[in-house]
């Protein structure tokens, strides 16, 4: 009966996986509920659709935010479907189901084994990250798929210039990943093409590496010099031609921000009016600035938003980050320099992890990587006893450590936990015994069904379905926005939708110098273009008076003020009812009851 399973799973296992995979995101889409950068990525693909429409190109316009090739196709569906977060979240399903089907491929390759590689496939699929993005528009799908790309063309031996076009993907995909793994590329071609200290070797590496980075100089030079490639202002953050942009991305690598999380702050209270008195502190030691900084960065690696079920385990992350040093210098040996490559990707991402500002969804991109080792380490390492214990009791540490940061489930944390190290000491006391080879398999699936269960929770308690029970689905913003004409200017306060009336009104003006300037020396600078159309306004404001300049300035028609009816989760802006309902300026024009929330729309009074 086993047998037959096996069989059945090494044949048909994987498509089983991407079945079900589909058919959860689809069911999902029922549920959904926008991020930020989800209604922003929308509205920038909602503008290129506008400007094709025109019959444009779209080079000259704000859409190049963290990149425009993968928002093409969306852009093209949306001429035909209209501006939908459904629409563009089935897109990023596909190239989900892209990168599960492409991993699968790759693990078979290195493990010569369909079920290593169905269980390495299942890991990825049922992180939490994973299956949080999958259903959205967010762009760490695409650049998890880019990723995978590029470890395909190592691994299978592919010519430089493909893997320089899956970097230039990379690129537009997720800028900082493509920066990030450079450093393990370039580790490949050195390696790959050093035959000695001769002028051979320097010469295949110059070549190689022209090859490899080419693709992705031609597309910066052509989005600083030209109109074909629009503007990615966070690419533009890390080199010279932004005002103060690179002065912002230090600022993430400095201590106080990097570990910001960290800190428990004081209260305001501590510094109100009622202290008169003025304390003047000593200035800190050498060693107690240098221990504020260490235990900073302690503090970080032990904090549940770094490694956990939020992110990537500590069962998962520390035997893949060691097992990555141990087996460096065999892969050196074996001359498998791809190897060497995707182990100092890790590294390199893993130290950018650590030193700058970043939070739990970053680790997520490099998470194909972290499972190839940690693959490595459950086939290869149990076999080895002082390797095995080095890892183990470091990674126990590092699990034990991480409880003690946890503020919420801490026993179900611990129980989960503990499971999985028993099980994971248990394929290590078993080795060479027909038990052995069935309990790493029960060990991986137990893994995946728990981060299954992390996720589904969290779906069900605070994301997706918790947030759809509570509001509706993208919090009604289709009924709220049909009660008002596109031609007429609004103001609306944002409940937790974002960008999706400024989407679904067709809302157009964005200016392509998002968060920075350039400097003026760049060309770009003189072609930009704005559609212009300006139809929704968010409403903030702090007392009548100013609310009536601000529609004065943009020539307000009518005011959406969302209130909830539930006590203990009000929305921005609520508390103004009555202000809004007592003012001469405005009059109630009507109520509309929608699910826990009602909207009341106020007319302007010229």
């Amino acid at each position: 009966m086993i047998y037959k399973i096996r069989d059945f799973l090494e044949k048909y296992g994987i498509y089983l996986l991407l079945a079900f995979a589909f058919l959860l995101g689809v069911s999902v889409l029922f549920f959904q509920n926008p991020t930020l950068d989800d209604a922003l990525y929308l509205r920038e693909t909602m503008i290129m659709s506008e400007v094709f429409q025109n019959f444009e190109w779209i080079g000259n316009y704000a859409v190049g935010i963290h990149g425009f090739l993968f928002k093409i196709p969306v852009a093209l569906a949306f001429i035909f479907t209209g501006p939908s977060l459904a629409v563009a979240a089935v897109w990023t399903i596909l190239l989900g189901l892209a990168s599960l089907y492409l991993f699968y491929v790759i693990l078979k390759k290195l493990f010569k084994s369909n079920l290593w590689a169905l269980g390495g496939t299942l890991l990825l699929f049922t992180n939490f990250q994973f299956i949080l993005n999958f259903p959205t528009y967010m762009r760490e799908i695409p650049a998890i798929l880019c990723l995978l790309l590029v470890v395909y063309c190592l691994l299978f031996k592919r010519n430089s210039w493909l893997l320089g076009l899956c970097l230039l993907l990379l690129l537009d995909a997720k800028e900082y990943v493509m920066l990030i793994v450079s450093v393990g590329i370039l580790i490949y071609i050195f390696f790959a093409q050093w035959v000695g200290w001769n002028f051979e070797s320097l010469k295949k590496i110059i070549t190689e590496g022209f090859k490899t980075f080419f693709p992705s100089f031609v597309l910066v030079i052509l989005m600083s010099f030209t109109t074909l490639v629009p503007v990615n202002m966070f690419l533009f953050s890390v080199l010279p031609v932004t005002e103060s942009g690179i002065e912002y991305n230090i600022r993430h690598f400095e201590t106080d921000m990097a570990t910001q999380d960290l800190h428990v702050r004081e209260d305001d209270s501590n510094n109100s009016d009622n202290n008169d008195t003025v304390v003047e502190q000593e200035e800190p030691s050498v060693f107690e600035n240098v221990w504020g900084v260490l235990s900073g960065y302690v503090n970080k690696l032990f904090y549940p938003y770094s490694f956990s079920f939020l992110s990537v385990p500590e069962i998962i992350f520390f035997p893949a980050l060691l097992t990555s040093i141990f087996i460096i210098s065999d892969f050196k040996k074996n001359r498998r320099f791809d190897l060497m490559a995707l182990a100092f990707m890790f590294f390199a991402y893993s130290l950018v992890f650590l030193f700058r500002a970043s939070f739990t969804r970053y680790l997520f991109p490099i998470l194909p990587v972290i499972l190839i080792f940690f693959l490595y380490f459950l086939r290869d390492f149990l076999e080895y006893k002082k390797r095995f214990l080095i890892i183990f009791l470091i990674t126990l540490g590092m699990i034990i450590g991480g409880l003690f940061f946890e503020t919420e489930y801490v026993l179900i944390k611990a129980v989960l936990n503990l499971v999985l190290v028993v099980l994971l000491l248990s394929c290590f006391l078993t080795r060479g015994k027909n038990i052995f080879y069935y309990l790493r398999y029960i060990f991986v699936l137990t893994l995946c069904f728990f981060s299954f269960g992390v996720i589904s929770f969290f779906f069900y308690s605070r994301d997706q379905i918790h947030t759809y029970m509570l509001w509706g689905r993208e919090y009604e913003v289709h009924e709220v926005v049909e009660h008002f004409d596109k031609e007429e200017k609004i103001m609306l306060n944002d409940p937790g939708w974002c960008w999706l009336p400024k989407v679904y009104r067709g809302d157009t003006d964005s200016h392509p110098e998002v968060r920075w300037e350039l400097k003026e020396w760049v060309p770009r600078k003189d072609h930009f273009r704005n559609l212009g159309r300006s139809n929704t306004y968010e409403l903030v404001f702090r007392n009548v008076d100013r609310l009536k300049s601000q529609v004065d300035r943009y020539d307000i028609d009518r005011i959406g003020l969302l209130v909830s009816e539930i006590e203990e989760k009000e929305f921005p802006m609520q508390e103004h009812l009555e202000d809004l309902k007592e003012a001469d300026s405005f009059y109630l024009e009507k109520e509309v009851d929608l699910k826990n929330k009602t909207l009341f729309i106020f007319n302007v009074i010229e």
